[in-house]
Parts: C-alpha cells; sequence; structure tokens
C-alpha cells in the first residue's frame, strides 16, 4: 500500500511540475523581455483569436490585420492621406508547418520509461492504469504546429513604422489562427 501511495505521489509530483516551471520560465521571459524593450503589450480578443503586441490598435486596424491572418494570401492595401491604417507587405507571408517529430518521439520515449517503471500491481490497479493511459495520451497529443509570418510597413504620422506579424494556425491550409503576435520592429529595421 505505502509503494502504491508513493508511486502515486511522485508521478503526480512529476507531472504537475512541468506546468508552472514553465509558466514561470515564460512570466520571466516576459519580464526581461519587458525591461528591456520598455513597452506596453496590448492583448485583444477579435472573432475569437487572441491578438498580441506593442501596438495600441482600432478595431479597423484588428479587422485589417484578421482579414490579413485568415487570407492565405494577405492582401497589403495602402489607404491614403497617411491614416496610418494601410500597410504594404516589406516581406511576403512564408507558412511553414512543423512537424514536431523529435519533441513527441522524446515525449514517447519518457513515457515507455515511465510505463516499464511502474509496478505490475500499479499498472493492473484501474487508478494505475488509467494514469498510465493519460500519460499515454499527452505524448500522442503533440502534433504539427502550423505558422505563418511576414512584414509589413506602413506611413504613421510623418515617419515609416514596421510590424512583424507571427500567426500560429489550427491546421495546414493557413486561413484559421488561433493566435496573432504583431509587434512594431521600427527601431529594429533602422539600425
Amino acid at each position: 500500500m505505502k509503494k502504491i501511495i508513493t508511486y502515486s505521489l511522485a508521478s503526480t509530483l512529476i507531472l504537475g511540475s512541468a506546468t508552472p516551471i514553465a509558466a514561470q520560465s515564460k512570466e520571466q521571459e516576459e519580464t526581461i523581455v519587458a525591461n528591456e524593450s520598455e513597452q506596453q503589450e496590448f492583448t485583444y480578443i477579435y472573432k475569437d483569436i487572441e491578438f498580441t503586441g506593442n501596438v495600441q490598435m482600432s478595431e479597423e486596424q484588428l479587422e485589417g490585420l484578421y482579414n490579413n491572418a485568415v487570407s492565405p494570401e494577405p492582401t497589403f492595401t495602402t489607404f491614403g492621406a497617411d491614416s496610418g491604417l494601410g500597410y504594404v507587405s516589406v516581406i511576403s507571408p512564408k507558412y511553414v508547418t512543423y512537424k514536431n517529430t523529435t519533441t513527441k518521439w522524446a515525449a514517447e520515449l519518457i513515457v515507455a520509461y515511465l510505463v516499464s517503471k511502474a509496478p505490475t500491481k500499479i499498472a493492473s490497479a484501474v487508478f494505475g492504469s488509467w494514469t498510465l493511459g493519460k500519460i499515454q495520451g499527452w505524448a500522442s497529443s503533440i502534433g504539427p504546429t502550423y505558422v505563418g509570418a511576414w512584414v509589413s510597413t506602413s506611413y504613421v504620422s510623418g515617419q515609416r513604422r514596421y510590424y512583424e506579424t507571427l500567426a500560429h494556425y489550427k491546421n495546414s491550409n493557413y486561413t484559421s489562427p488561433k493566435s496573432v503576435q504583431y509587434y512594431d520592429v521600427t527601431a529594429k529595421w533602422k539600425k
């Protein structure tokens, strides 16, 4: 009985510690980036898609960015009179599929190791087999990642501004974004 409790606690600690560690690491990275750039970050939800960036956007700008993200070939148009709403493509969109085979292979290796170390008593128990099934499901859920990226420019208040956009998509047709990151990188481009 002590072994069952020990193994249950150990597996809970191992599986439960990954998320807080990753969250802490991400939070530290965000703090470092925020301190370095000293810029605000804005997050918007538009048509159930999260838009994040260092640019405060109007409803019309969000709609334009959304339209470019859902189009397999974004249409950049220039609106006249320095409105700041028109964009011209500097670097055309590039769409890439990352298969994540190495990540999936590593996860399956970890799962195989954990399953091989599980005692027969635990593996045959209801809770034990449920836990092992969940661990195996985690490894098999790692799938491909679909990403699109492009650079655009606009003329705002008498100054040329450059923007980098990174979109994460649900599938390989690159028309269903999950999230879009949009950053003003003018200082980077003018160096």
